[in-house]
């Protein structure tokens, strides 16, 4: 196995908080965010991937007993898409890899299933139901075992090993998939973690299917993903907040209206990555108002520890500014800074922050998680601490860095933005971007849908010539939109075919056709409604 090198090992949004993963979920439904640049295909966390966070594999089936730890075998997977491709990064914990037995299934590797219609049938129709399978040894599309129809060679893919498992990064065209480029759409998905440590294969994790292995037999068992036009890009959004949070350490529902929840990505200054997420894992989320920059960061670590003489040793978050983000190799002393809240810190004088600030502002709270497997530091930070002028559109310098102690020295730090190495409080070139959004809100930010069978008032109307229909569907179904005349003849067929379940627009146009009324139906296997419009020429 290779040593931790070129690619970093990735620290995972928290499994036992689902709460926390709301960002990721519309209800059952799995967003996938819209990457602004196509991600590099080689194993590494970078670009857009930064502000992914991960979804875990939840269950474990088709065998009797749950791995012995979270070094035997741990999953999760982050996706994006764009208007040409599906993205997919996928992370395993697992202390032995396995790649020699004779049946493909039993060897390490991921299986992803898709139903490009979501049609939920309970047997794979030979279109567009499917399974490709990516072993940890394949080194190229041709190796991957895929539907009949795929061209293999345009599946690009890499296995990357790391300290304690492997990263599978992979690019699937739409169109290999039978996926339409289009913001909210639904799709059948569901993935599965093959693990063999030496003879069969031993277990298999999957993201939704709780018992059983019958996926490749029945697409109904797969969950639903729908393609959003939440857009990511290496800047990292802080959005307006509905309401100000309260700091106490809980996790209100505001931060999960209002923001992202954004993953720590690489964990650095160590020979070695922790063990498993059970040893150190972060997350935090971001909010601003004009008055305060709000934070929220999430540690799950086994072991919290806040003796040392050094402070910097000590379990705790630093958070690194430029307020004017002008990535100079040195702190200009002026808005370049760091600030310090330890685990043990209890109040704004704690502190270590820049010599300009009044840390007696900074409100904080440490709150240990019930399980007594980490905390949560919830804080308030003033913009004038800061030195930033909060408006729409403003980007500032921005890194975030966790600090984890077991006990002696610091073991390991992970980090928002840098990859390699522990200069950020030498450096501020090194720090990340952040930009402020305005509110984060359900339709625009995360794609959510319309669960209702309607049909809206066509716009404009009276028109002439050309109108358009608004109408939303519940699920995914097959659907037809007609229009007709006074006398009931179809004089067009504007939509005759499935569509994905939210709202949609047809554009109408009567070059042809006479002033006067005419009605537009839309029908599905067990609705129909209908509506009027007027044509004046």
């Amino acid at each position: 196995m290779r040593t931790f090198g070129k690619v970093v090992l990735a620290v995972f949004c928290t499994m036992f908080v689902l709460a926390l993963m709301a960002n990721e979920m519309d209800g059952d439904v799995l967003l996938v965010p819209k990457a602004a640049t196509p991600p590099t295909i080689d194993a590494a966390i970078d670009g857009a991937w930064n502000n992914v966070c991960w979804t875990f594999q939840r269950s474990y089936g088709n065998s009797g007993t749950p791995p012995t730890d979270a070094t035997d075998l741990t999953g999760a997977f982050r996706v994006m898409w764009d208007d040409n491709n599906l993205y997919f990064l996928a992370y395993t914990i697992d202390d032995v890899l396995y790649d020699n037995h004779a049946n493909v299934w039993e060897n390490d590797g991921w299986e992803i299933y898709f139903d490009a219609d979501n049609s939920k049938m309970t047997s794979y129709d030979g279109v567009d139901d499917q399974q490709m399978r990516y072993e940890h040894r394949d080194v190229a599309g041709a190796d991957a075992d895929a539907g009949s129809w795929v061209t293999k060679d345009n599946l690009v893919f890499v296995n990357e090993d790391v300290y304690n498992g492997y990263v599978l990064e992979l690019q699937i065209p739409l169109a290999e998939l039978k996926l339409p480029a289009e913001a909210g759409h639904e799709f059948g998905f569901e993935t599965q973690q093959n693990d063999n440590d030496g003879a069969n294969r031993e277990h298999i994790s999957k993201w939704w299917l709780l018992e059983g292995d019958r996926s490749w037999l029945d697409p109904s068992l797969f969950g639903t993903a729908r393609l959003t036009d939440y857009g990511v890009s290496e800047l990292l959004p802080v959005h307006k907040a509905p309401s100000a949070p309260v700091i106490d350490g809980d996790l209100d529902p505001v931060w999960e209206t209002g923001s992202t929840l954004i993953p720590q990505n690489s964990y650095t200054n160590s020979g070695t990555g922790p063990d498993s997420f059970e040893d150190l894992q972060g997350s935090f989320r971001l909010m601003w108002d004009e008055n305060n920059l709000y934070g929220f960061f999430i540690t799950r670590d086994d072991v919290l520890y806040d003796n040392h003489a050094n402070v910097w040793e000590n379990d705790g978050w630093e958070i690194y500014f430029d307020a004017d983000n002008s990535k100079l190799t040195s702190y200009d002393g002026v808005d370049d800074q760091q600030m310090r809240f330890e685990h043990r810190d209890m109040a704004g004088t704690d502190a270590d922050a820049g010599s300009w600030v009044d840390k007696s502002k900074l409100v904080f709270v440490n709150k240990d998680h019930d399980d007594g497997m980490g905390y949560n530091l919830e804080l308030a930070i003033p913009w004038t601490e800061i030195k930033l002028t909060p408006e729409i559109g403003a980007e500032f310098g921005f890194e975030t860095q966790q600090n984890d102690n077991d006990g002696a020295n610091r073991e390991h730090i992970s980090k928002w933005w840098l990859k390699e190495g522990d200069r950020s409080w030498l450096d501020p070139s090194l720090f990340g971007t952040a930009v402020l959004k305005d509110y984060k809100t359900a339709v625009k930010e995360k794609g959510v849908v319309a669960r209702q069978f309607g049909l809206a008032q066509n716009y404009p109307n009276p028109f002439n010539p050309t109108t358009t229909i608004p109408y939303t569907l519940a699920r995914t179904e097959k659907v037809r939109l007609a229009v007709y005349d006074l006398m009931g003849k179809e004089v067009a067929v504007l939509v005759d075919g499935i569509q994905s379940a939210g709202s949609h627009e047809a554009q109408f146009t009567a070059t042809n056709l006479t002033s006067g009324i005419y009605f537009y139906k839309l029908e599905t296997s067990d609705q129909v409604l209908v509506k009027k419009m007027t044509l004046v020429k």
